[in-house]
């Protein structure tokens, strides 16, 4: 965990250990990393690029919260995410709620079905080639993609990480 302060140029190291020792004690104790976390561990994934982002994630509040990190397959360079949601049908919503979104600006978005998640590939204005895919309470994502099967085969990894599979 990182805590930054604003609207000051001299932070008192003090007020920064008062805060972390807050927070220590609204922690449960002994509970090790969430499941989320621990499927980022994947070495295409650059471990201290993740950051759980508390609303809005990628900017759109349709993902409300979630986790990004950057990551390197093959020499190219993107962002993966994971959108958090409290269940499936919450889940759904985002994607499709995306998936209109990016039919607005984008007249070649490609969905398919398939038999555990539903997936997108697409054009997002803000990220340039994105491949997206819901599965359970969960939406996978690469954004910044130039090679999308790579992209899309590092979404698989997280997913069964976080599925057990």
């Amino acid at each position: 965990m990182r805590l930054q302060a604003s609207g000051t140029t001299k932070p008192e190291p003090e007020i920064f250990l008062a805060c972390a020792r807050a927070i220590s004690q609204k922690l449960p104790q002994n509970t090790g990393r969430p499941k989320e976390l621990e499927a980022f561990i994947i070495p295409a994934i650059e471990r201290k690029s993740l950051r759980y982002i508390a609303q809005s994630l990628l900017g759109y509040e349709f993902f409300r919260k979630g986790i990004v990190a950057d990551a390197v397959l093959n020499d190219e360079h993107f962002q993966v995410f994971l959108v958090l949601e409290n269940s499936r049908e919450e889940a759904r919503k985002a994607f499709d709620q995306y998936g209109e979104y990016l039919k607005i600006s984008e007249k070649n978005v490609q969905i398919a079905q398939m038999q555990h998640q539903i997936s997108l590939k697409a054009s997002d204005p803000l990220y340039g080639n994105v491949v997206v895919e819901q599965a359970g309470q969960f939406i996978f994502g690469a954004v910044r993609v130039k090679n999308t099967s790579g992209a899309q085969q590092l979404i698989e990894k997280l997913y069964k990480q976080i599925s057990g599979e």
